[in-house]
């Protein structure tokens, strides 16, 4: 094996509190499933508790694999943990239809005392439902997109840790909008308007070509960053 390919492997992260939130979401998720499956609730089978996995560890395979590592090193390992936060992730995430088995699977005093309260709150019902439109949706995850490409800002991404968690985050965000839109899980499905997501799959894939012809065709270096790394 090559020096390359050795750092490479031997190059995994050890973010002790990110991984503990991921095994901590997805312990009250399985909680939450096995009691309603218990209860006998039809809406929740095995495909959602192991697409809940799949997208857990496809946020861990982005932030804590060698790809965070080697992501300041080539662009195409940071472009690929950008799939995984945006195209992987957040469908697989939605297609587990989360929100009832999380609910469900937090402690009782947690539930009673600061979830249902806050989920009950008005303003945080208007939040949910602006973000989950289709055109505040489409708006967030193009903005994320194109924003983040700017060279200053990409640049900036990949010299500071912070902004680095910052894009990261935009772009997770910004992914579960658009694909609640797309997927509509359990309990939303029913009063979603799925003629909506043909056109909104074709511009917001429309966008995304214009981005990659425009990073691909340019006649100049964007990131220069890229210059100055092995």
């Amino acid at each position: 094996m090559s020096a390359d390919w050795q750092a490479f492997w031997t190059s995994w992260q050890c973010d002790v509190w990110l991984t503990l939130m991921l095994l901590l979401t997805a312990a009250i998720y399985a909680r939450g499933w096995f009691r309603l499956r218990a209860r006998g609730v039809r809406y929740f089978g095995p495909w959602q508790l192991a697409a809940m996995i799949g997208g857990l560890s496809a946020i861990y395979l982005a932030l804590q694999s060698p790809l965070e590592a080697f992501g300041p090193l080539l662009l195409q390992m940071h472009m690929l943990q950008h799939l995984l936060l945006m195209f992987i992730a957040p469908p697989l995430i939605w297609l587990a239809r989360p929100e009832l088995p999380l609910l469900v699977g937090l402690p009782r005093l947690v539930r009673q005392l600061l979830a249902a309260p806050l989920l009950r709150d008005e303003g945080v019902q208007t939040l949910f439902r602006t973000i989950r439109h289709p055109g505040v949706a489409w708006i967030l995850f193009v903005l994320a997109t194109w924003i983040w490409h700017l060279p200053s800002l990409y640049t900036r991404a990949l010299t500071s840790p912070v902004w680095h968690e910052a894009e990261h985050a935009t772009f997770l965000l910004a992914a579960l909008c658009f694909w609640h839109v797309v997927i509509a899980p359990y309990p939303h499905a029913h009063g979603a308007n799925r003629w909506v997501v043909l056109p909104f799959l074709f511009f917001a894939g429309l966008q995304g070509t214009a981005l990659s012809a425009l990073l691909t065709f340019s006649d100049r270096v964007l990131y220069a960053h890229y210059l100055t790394v092995p």
